[in-house]
């Protein structure tokens, strides 16, 4: 019974445990909807390249021309076109470079002991060192203070009554004077005055070496950069056919990612229709994934918040422990947080079941024939008919995936009717599609007759050999 504030304290501590408990396993679930997120991703990305990879097959024009027919990524053809223009500028470069001067004594210039750059550079550097040592001999204080205060080029008479008088009362003088003997000791002249002008002349023949250092350094990084540049086109061109079906796929992908799956369901070659289905089952796992991560999340604030509710409410208590509390506590801070325990525990156990699912779903010959065929489609009834384990009933599922409700109120169902799925798959042969899911190229329906005539032909062929042999091959 809670009668105090004292009562409340302790029962507020109780009920904030709680919900931290229920936050932390709605955190763990969300944790676990990420990984299967980024697992479904993955799976897009690789899906996608696996087909790009299956359709361009070569860099020829009448094949590309096909892929970008099928697909509607006509813009593969101005890329081949571009493609093709980089290898003729390419070729072209490469005999420029071979025709350089520079490039053709490449030996003669850049080798690192006896090429002609490479010893100026050394001596350059020798240079350079030898007057970076004496520039570092002006490198003190004083000789700073007193080169940056000009003190070399003012005479007193040229300075003002006013400047004398501050020059008196801050002692400019005898600091000047001070710093000056110092200079003079330590650079050995005679005045202030030679050590400026030595350290100038010094100064300038050092910008003069570090201005020819780096001159050799560019003549060679020239030469350098012509080996490099010559060097990777030849292996680009010499790459091109692998280059260019490449850089095809790649355009091909981006493609793939952005359009209709629909539209390209119904235009692309027969050997490819599993994989795109499977691009579209993945995209509904995606969404469905997502919808988890919201309802999650929502659960996870709605915690939070109680928490914050009854921490604010405590903290007041607190200040007056023994006080009477008004009306019975009992339900805010007791029954409610058990029954919110229970409610979330189930429901953690009901998002487990759909995540595993929906992330588990791998029947992508039958998803195939499901998708193109059946006049009502919902992958997530199709995921459903499949799951090892019963999905949660339809109130919870409806409150958590987006287009479940409109979908059964669309086609006046209570609840998921897998009959038109059962009949559709009892006369087609889902297995013979997902033999499409390993192939690393995708052939056209041609090809795919000129393959089972050959498997024909090589069956006649092996049977009449046994024949011969006379081997009972009934």
């Amino acid at each position: 019974m809670i009668v105090t504030k004292n009562d409340g304290v302790v029962a507020a501590k109780r009920a904030i445990a709680n919900y931290k408990g229920q936050i932390s396993g709605l955190r763990e679930e969300r944790l676990a909807l990420d990984k299967d997120y980024d697992a479904i991703h993955q799976d897009h990305e690789e899906t996608l390249e696996q087909i790009a990879s299956g359709l361009v097959r070569s860099s020829d024009r009448e094949s590309v021309s096909k892929v970008a027919e099928e697909t509607g990524a006509l813009h593969l053809i101005s890329t081949l076109d571009d493609l093709e223009k980089q290898k003729s500028d390419s070729i072209q470069r490469i005999s420029s470079i071979e025709k350089d001067d520079e490039f053709r004594n490449r030996e003669l210039l850049t080798h690192p002991v006896t090429g002609e750059y490479s010893i100026q550079l050394k001596e350059a550097e020798e240079t350079e060192s030898a007057f970076k040592s004496e520039f570092d001999q002006f490198d003190f204080k004083e000789f700073k203070w007193l080169y940056g205060r000009d003190y070399h080029k003012i005479n007193d008479s040229d300075r003002g009554g006013f400047q004398k008088f501050l020059r008196a009362i801050t002692f400019s003088s005898q600091r000047e004077k001070k710093a000056e003997e110092e200079a003079l000791k330590r650079l050995s002249e005679p005045s202030f005055a030679s050590c400026a002008e030595k350290f100038e002349k010094i100064q300038q023949s050092l910008e003069n070496a570090q201005e020819d250092v780096q001159k050799w350094k560019d003549k060679k990084e020239h030469v350098l950069q012509l080996i490099e540049e010559k060097d990777r086109l030849t292996r680009w061109v010499n790459d091109y056919p692998n280059e260019c079906r490449e850089a095809l796929r790649a355009q091909l992908v981006d493609h793939l990612d952005g359009c209709d799956l629909e539209s390209l369901r119904d235009s692309v070659r027969p050997s490819a229709k599993v994989l795109i289905a499977k691009l579209h089952a993945l995209s509904k796992k995606t969404d469905y994934i997502q919808d988890l991560q919201r309802y999650v999340d929502k659960e996870i604030l709605d915690r939070e918040n109680r928490v914050r509710s009854i921490d604010n409410v405590q903290r007041k208590w607190r200040r007056k422990p023994y006080g009477l509390l008004r009306g019975n506590k009992t339900r805010w801070l007791v029954d409610l947080p058990e029954m919110k325990r229970f409610g979330t525990e189930k429901r953690l156990r009901w998002s487990r079941t759909m995540r595993s699912n929906i992330g588990g779903y791998d029947h992508y010959g039958s998803y195939a024939l499901l998708w193109g065929g059946a006049a009502g489609f919902l992958a997530y009834d199709v995921f459903a008919m499949s799951a090892h384990e019963r999905m949660p009933y339809e109130g919870f599922s409806r409150g958590v995936i987006g287009e479940l409700n409109d979908y059964r109120e669309t086609h006046g169902m209570d609840r998921p009717d897998y009959s038109e799925y059962k009949d559709i798959l009892s006369e087609e042969s889902p297995e013979e599609m997902e033999a499409y899911l390993e192939m690393e190229e995708l052939p056209e329906e041609g090809e795919m007759d000129l393959e089972d005539e050959a498997a024909d032909a090589m069956a006649e062929d092996e049977d009449g050999a046994a024949e011969e042999d006379g081997e009972d091959i009934s």
